[in-house]
């Protein structure tokens, strides 16, 4: 699944969200936490989202072809 998150903060609050990206530290660190919950390994994390604000844009470029009119 492929979702476009649109808000103020959206990056910070979806890598919040997400945890670390280590498992295994997201349960210390994070334990409500996507990848605490769902995440196998570094490798298998089960999640992905984009470092900063403008990688975020350059995968919705990529991946969309009008992403304005979403």
């Amino acid at each position: 699944m492929v979702m476009i998150l649109t808000k103020w903060n959206a990056v910070a609050e979806w890598r919040r969200l997400m945890g670390p990206t280590d498992p295994e530290e997201a349960k210390l660190l994070s334990p409500d936490s996507i990848r605490a919950q769902f995440g196998i390994s570094k490798l298998k994390n089960i999640v992905h989202g984009a470092s900063n604000a403008y990688e975020a844009k350059e995968v919705v470029n990529r991946l969309f072809e009008d992403p304005e009119e979403i």
